[in-house]
Order: structure tokens, then C-alpha cells, then sequence
């Protein structure tokens, strides 16, 4: 058994250790470290919007300064800036909002106290036709007609620049 006065010792000596150890760990910088690696968007709608989220943790013993999120054409972050306390993380979200029917592909940057980091970023903006004008209304050509258990699409002489996705509605 111990006696009190040993108690009080080994917590007093303990307590010196924790400092020790918290001190040591204060002077480490801070570390950045971004999760995922990279963001790949789901194909999105022209005008249309859809969101990730992107991880910016501090490993390190210091605060991290985020001093600036930069992100390409066709994407956007809702924060651009930011003090991330040792030990402790920020999510961000990313929103994707093609503004054209293309591939978008970029970086997202960065910067911090220590240094700058980068992460791929893409997409594809997908136009949506809201109707066929005539050109499209005379080459396309449905069979069997009438249709029962199935309709087969022939594009004739179209042609399509990305993906062609069709939508056919009101068939009971």
C-alpha cells in the first residue's frame, strides 16, 4: 500500500509528464492533410448543382491558417478561409454547377501556413435539350410503329458532340 504522501508524488510527478508532453506537442507545426485525395462529380445537369464534401484536417500541434481555397471554372467553395485548431478538422462542401454541356477537370488549391496543397476536381455538364427542332424531328425515326413491348431509336445522319440521353414520357 502506498501512503498519501506518495500518492500526491506520483500524481505531482504525472502532471509534469502531461505538461511536458502537451508543451512538446504545442511546438509542433501544424501538418495539412486533405481528404479525398480527389473529387469526381457525377455527370450534373447545365445549371444544376451537386455537391461533395472535401476534409481539411490539422495533424499538427499548431493552428493551421487556411488563407485561401481557390477552385476552377464550373465549381465553387462555400468557405475560402479558415483556423483549424491542432488535432481538430473542417469540412467544406464543393459544389459543381456546370454552367456549359462540357467536361470540366481542375485543381482545387490550397494555401496555408504550411504551404500549399492541391487536389484534382471534374465533371461533366450535360446540356439538356427541351425540345427537337425539325432537323431532329425528320432524322429520327421510331420503329416499330406502332411500338408495344419495345421502341428502337435510329439517329440517321445526327450526330451528337458528349452524351445523348433520351427521356420519353406519357406511355402507359
Amino acid at each position: 500500500d502506498l501512503t498519501q504522501e506518495e500518492v500526491d508524488s506520483e500524481v505531482v510527478s504525472l502532471n509534469a509528464e502531461i505538461e511536458t508532453f502537451n508543451a512538446a506537442k504545442l511546438s509542433e507545426p501544424a501538418q495539412l492533410s486533405i481528404s479525398p485525395a480527389n473529387l469526381a462529380f457525377e455527370d450534373t445537369n447545365v445549371d444544376e448543382c451537386t455537391e461533395l464534401s472535401l476534409t481539411i484536417s490539422n495533424e499538427g500541434g499548431s493552428p493551421l491558417e487556411v488563407t485561401e481555397i481557390t477552385v476552377p471554372e464550373g465549381v465553387c467553395a462555400v468557405v475560402t478561409s479558415a483556423t483549424i485548431a491542432a488535432g481538430e478538422s473542417e469540412t467544406i462542401t464543393i459544389t459543381f454547377a456546370p454552367t456549359e454541356g462540357i467536361v470540366y477537370n481542375g485543381d482545387i488549391s490550397i494555401s496555408s501556413n504550411v504551404g500549399d496543397e492541391t487536389i484534382a476536381v471534374s465533371g461533366e455538364g450535360l446540356q439538356v435539350a427541351l425540345g427537337i427542332d425539325d432537323e431532329m424531328a425528320n432524322a429520327i425515326k421510331l420503329y416499330p410503329n406502332p411500338a408495344e413491348d419495345y421502341l428502337k431509336v435510329n439517329y440517321g445522319s445526327l450526330t451528337f458532340a458528349g452524351k445523348v440521353s433520351i427521356l420519353i414520357s406519357g406511355v402507359d
